[in-house]
């Protein structure tokens, strides 16, 4: 059945597309393919991956071993929730709401330079005391799994806003301040440095899903505010991405296994060790929900999830803070302690609300999808509707693999950003 669930998943993203370039309306960065991409990469195909390839060493990534009944339940859910999100987005395939279209001003470029030295500023600031921390940088990259799953990030958010999540608005500001003299090479050079040196900096963190983010999100900016880049240049661009993702994957075991770099070679060349090595082989989207739907019994209806997101942008030191939903996530479904698994969203919806949530949550986010689009894809005239059009697509992926960690995001970007936002259209 997992067959039957990718083909059927594949025809109806196929489907979209056909439909959309009959009517000369495709758009690479409409927000429902990049949704259903991920969708797509976590479930259906995982799905099937794992059931045809995995079983001999799926121990290796710390999955439970799942009968072909629990697998053939999941793909019928994995074909339920597609289905309820296909028909949201047939509802709002021509919906907006217009109240909701932000205000479009153009940015004054004395504060936007004021803002880019800023950011930089703080950025480097930040990123030096973090490490100084763990006595330098190399040791920092040694003691890299005590950072990020021994307590290491608790009570750092504004330290790691700086470094992870500012950079987004330092991308579009940049593609802005330019926009006038993207032909000249020395622009092109000096922005592709930025981002190179941000990405630097977030894999010596351990965070490549916010170097991804901020690598599309720069991908968006250059789109809308430079030229419009041809398909087949972002398609390759993300392909030379995501080999990258994959050799930092095998680099970073090879850390976690005390291996020399000069064995590096020998490692590899185990075909199932750079199998599972792989990026999506660290992807256990479909495991994770069988396990789920397996050891569920009681369902926790949202609550924390809400509190937890009015509650983010409050510092710790400030109130006795809630655990964090997904660390709860991880305890009730792993028993690990001190670290969170990102669940996929029909886990997520299936822990929270049952089969009911992923249904009803599936049809939701299909409305919004193409509500949001319709509405933001109008504001891309000015460099504000981009710079929403762009957090409001990186939303979207974090959704489709977290519905708590997409509802903290838009909080914290929107509370963080509103004053940046006050300041550029004085």
């Amino acid at each position: 059945m997992d067959i039957l669930c990718l083909a059927y998943c594949t025809i109806l993203i196929l489907a979209q597309i056909k439909c959309d370039v009959s009517k000369n309306q495709f758009d690479i960065f409409n927000f429902k393919y990049i949704f259903q991409l991920y969708y797509f990469i976590q479930l259906p195909l995982m799905n099937f991956m794992y059931g045809t390839f995995a079983a001999p060493f799926a121990d290796k990534r710390m999955l439970y071993p799942v009968d072909d009944w629990l697998r053939d339940e999941v793909s019928l859910y994995i074909m339920v929730g597609h289905t309820a999100l296909f028909i949201g987005l047939l509802m709002a395939s021509n919906l907006k709401i217009s109240r909701f279209e932000p205000r479009l001003y153009f940015w004054h470029s004395d504060k936007v330079k004021k803002i880019l030295l800023l950011g930089l500023i703080l950025q480097n600031s930040a990123f030096i005391y973090i490490v100084s921390l763990y006595g330098g940088i190399s040791s920092f990259i040694s003691n890299l799994n005590e950072w990020r799953y021994g307590g290491g990030l608790m009570g750092k958010g504004m330290f790691l806003f700086w470094i992870q999540d500012f950079p987004l608005l330092m991308s579009c500001l940049m593609a802005y301040y330019f926009r006038e003299k993207f032909h000249d090479t020395k622009i092109k050079v000096a922005y592709i440095i930025y981002i190179f040196y941000s990405i630097v900096l977030m894999f010596i963190m351990g965070f490549r899903g916010p170097a991804f983010y901020f690598l599309l999100v720069s991908l968006i900016a250059c789109h809308y505010m430079w030229n419009h880049i041809k398909v087949r240049y972002i398609v390759i661009f993300m392909f030379l991405a995501f080999v990258a993702v994959f050799i930092s994957g095998i680099y970073r075991i090879a850390l976690e296994m005390d291996l020399p770099l000069e064995q590096l070679i020998n490692y590899i060349d185990d075909y199932q060790t750079l199998l599972t090595s792989s990026p999506l082989f660290r992807i256990k989207g479909s495991e994770i929900f069988a396990r789920v739907l397996e050891v569920t019994n009681e369902y926790r209806y949202g609550l924390d999830t809400l509190l937890e997101a009015v509650t983010i942008v409050i510092p710790g030191w400030m109130w006795d803070k809630p655990e964090p939903t997904l660390f709860v996530f991880s305890r009730t479904i792993y028993g690990l302690e001190g670290g969170g698994i990102t669940p996929t969203i029909l886990a997520n919806l299936y822990w929270e609300f049952g089969i009911v949530g992923i249904t009803f949550g599936m049809l939701i986010i299909g409305l919004l999808l193409n509500v949001s689009y319709n509405t933001l894809s109008e504001a891309l005239v000015a460099p504000n509707g981009v710079f929403y059009y762009a957090c409001t697509f990186i939303f979207f992926i974090i959704l489709s693999a977290s519905l708590n960690a997409a509802l903290n995001f838009i909080v914290i970007y929107f509370f963080m950003y509103f004053l940046f936002m006050w300041y550029l259209q004085r």
